[in-house]
């Protein structure tokens, strides 16, 4: 690994993070525009031994704090991973990934700069505290959970305290236990699912990043191949599949009852990334902070292992489940502490090549959304059972071997599929390029689905950055057939509607019907008036909720 010297900032090379000499110290920050990088700082000491000059002097400010401060607290050696990493390099930018959470486990002090809060009175501001971008990024994560001593720094490089001080305000702004920060409790001890709710709500810039820097925090190495998408993630849960027994991994999506519970006679939902057994990003989790792995449980049948392994046709699992009339029930191993022991619905895929041994999905769609996992309490099973009755060949819960459907088919979700067909005729009166959903995105809410009927489309989006359960909003969209297009010839082609026609939009909330009811209502006559003030109280209603 590649440090640099406090006194002058020039790099030295060591063949491991344990032969560092007095030990050294590591910055954790949310990288900015500007950053100093590997070549920049070879280009100092370069030009610096030509003048003299100290290279210190001569590099970015937050690199310069950070060597005096490093120096000041006794260290020789000090490692960023702005500059300590050639990234021109795929082996050692490969390496560094992979051994990240080990280099900041075994610093003898990281700083934690957090470049968006100042000190108050030199005291701590709370309030910017909780807000900072730093509680937000996906590769602070393990630079929070790493180190032993761990120092925050204001804007101005002063001291706001260490990771064990301030446990009750981090763990406000990150929902990570007290008892983790306060090191009384060992993160290989918390369940997948609760480390991976960890990581819901914070973002990355690439897309793979969101993966690769979950990997030390399961203990986990795998090659780094910048490009491949939401496949990094599934590589990640199929190494922890092969490394570890807990099936929180799967504990991930809506929770349900019996109260909510009925049966829905829908088409199989062959895409929705809900329907496979991994979760196509840490987002998924975000339920899933107080589920708990119990592999001693009281199971109910008689106690085996419950044993998951990949083959080349899917998840191969053995695992108890219970057969109803009209679901199918897979034991967890795990539980919530409110709902008890949890469930997985699986159904078989109709669409299977071969239906003697076709693959499960899992998730039903349940009146009010679709749902993948259920409370087995008594008090809940039992109710479910007598609604719902056994199946005629049902037994009870009994061990079987289930086959789950795996992967997830990238860039074939529903709502993406319906997009594209909505984008591929010049005719149609809407259009939404991929960069629209993009910027969605990164905002937390995602398409869900998509409709159309005639002129008007239906597009239901979730906002997941509320608190739970998500906001959930329909965008009904129309042509006005008496308005004039903008060029004020109010002509339609025979071959469809003008782009130039006016549009309309109205906003509704899931309260008003879902998607499917609010497009099969009747289209009133459009008014320019009424359609114009509707759409900006609805807006303002929105604006509310999401505030």
């Amino acid at each position: 690994m590649w440090l640099l010297s406090t006194d002058r900032a020039e790099l030295h090379y060591f063949v491991s993070a344990e032969v560092v000499p007095g030990g050294y110290a590591i910055l954790s920050h949310v990288w900015t525009n500007d950053e100093t990088q590997f070549y920049d700082i070879r280009a100092v000491e370069t030009r610096c031994k030509e003048t003299g000059e100290n290279p210190r002097d001569f590099v970015s400010s937050k690199i310069r704090e950070f060597c005096i401060l490093s120096a000041k607290h006794g260290y020789t050696f000090a490692w960023a991973d702005t500059c300590c990493i050639d990234k021109s390099s795929s082996a050692e930018l490969s390496e560094a990934i992979n051994s990240m959470f080990h280099y900041y486990s075994l610093a003898g002090v990281c700083y934690a700069y957090l470049s968006d809060v100042a000190a108050k009175d030199g005291k701590l501001d709370h309030s910017a505290f909780y807000k900072s971008r730093w509680h937000t990024r996906g590769w602070t994560l393990q630079e929070l959970l790493a180190p032993r001593l761990l120092l925050f720094l204001s804007r101005d490089w002063e001291v706001l305290g260490s990771k064990a001080e301030l446990a009750e305000p981090l763990g406000s702004a990150t929902a990570i236990p007290l008892s983790i920060l306060r090191f009384e409790e060992e993160i290989q001890d918390v369940s997948i699912a609760q480390r991976m709710s960890w990581a819901s709500r914070r973002v990355t810039t690439r897309i793979e990043d969101e993966a690769y820097c979950l990997m030390g925090i399961f203990d986990i190495n795998m090659p780094m191949l910048y490009g491949e998408g939401r496949k990094a993630f599934q590589r990640l849960q199929e190494e922890i599949m092969r490394t570890s027994t807990d099936t929180s991994l799967f504990a991930w999506g809506r929770f349900t009852n019996s109260y909510n519970l009925a049966p829905r006679n829908e088409e199989h939902d062959h895409f929705s990334p809900s329907s496979y057994l991994l979760a196509p990003s840490p987002g998924s989790f975000v339920d899933s902070h107080s589920v708990k792995f119990e592999p001693h449980a009281d199971f109910p049948v008689k106690q085996r292992a419950i044993t998951f392994s990949i083959t080349p046709s899917g998840v191969l699992a053995h695992i108890p489940i219970l057969v109803l009339r009209n679901y199918t029930i897979a034991f967890l191993s795990c539980a919530d502490p409110i709902l008890g022991p949890l469930g997985l619905f699986i159904t078989s895929c109709p669409f299977a090549a071969d239906r003697a041994r076709p693959p499960f999905h899992t998730s039903i769609n349940t009146v009010d959304y679709p749902c993948r996992l259920l409370s087995l309490a008594a008090e809940v099973l039992h109710p479910l059972r007598a609604l719902l009755g056994l199946s005629s060949a049902s037994k009870g819960w009994e061990w079987a071997n289930v086959l789950f459907a795996h992967p997830i088919p990238l860039n074939t979700e529903a709502p993406r599929r319906a997009l594209t067909q909505l984008n591929a005729s010049l005719a149609a009166p809407f259009r939404m390029p991929d960069a629209s959903l993009h910027a969605c995105g990164a905002e937390g809410t995602r398409l869900v689905s998509i409709r159309r009927s005639g002129d008007v489309v239906g597009l239901q989006f979730e906002y997941r950055k509320t608190r739970p359960p998500a906001l959930e909003v329909i965008v009904r969209l129309g042509l006005c057939l008496q308005g004039r297009d903008r060029r004020g010839t109010g002509t339609t082609s025979a071959a469809g509607p003008s782009a130039s026609n006016c549009h309309w939009a109205t906003l509704h909330f899931l309260s008003d019907g879902s998607l499917e009811d609010i497009l099969e209502k009747s289209l009133e006559k459009h008014k320019h008036k009424s359609a114009e003030s509707r759409v900006r109280r609805d807006a303002r209603n929105i604006t509310g909720n999401l505030q």
